[in-house]
């Protein structure tokens, strides 16, 4: 009796480990879209709805791949780095209408703004 418990602890982890991890986004959430960085409209982030996405386009940053996911006010995301492998970013997010806000959890005072396109 203690297998099979054992055993079905480890199914349910493993179907709730999948569908958390294939939740990254929904059609219907906010961020899915183009966002253009006021500061240089060159630069953009795409979020996709299945949690994948780009950013980049100004001439210093090129286009990279990005996959993001939300939890909360919080945006995570993970995009590649030649050097250091996978780089993750941690943001506070809100939008008001057509503008959306990322506030660093990791840096002391760095925050951008973006418009919807």
């Amino acid at each position: 009796m203690k297998k099979f418990t054992k055993v079905l602890a480890m199914a349910v982890i493993a179907v709730v480990t999948v569908v958390l991890l294939t939740a990254c986004g929904s059609d219907d959430h906010e961020l899915v879209g183009t966002w253009r960085w006021d500061d240089n409209p060159a630069f953009t982030y795409v979020f996709n709805n299945d949690g994948t996405g780009t950013r980049g386009g100004s001439p210093d940053v090129p286009v990279t791949n990005i996959e993001w996911r939300v939890s909360g006010n919080v945006l995570y995301i993970e995009c590649p780095n030649a050097i250091f492998g996978v780089h993750s970013e941690e943001w506070y997010w809100t939008i008001e209408g057509r503008t959306l806000t990322l506030v660093s959890r990791q840096a002391v005072n760095l925050s951008f703004t973006y418009t919807r396109r």
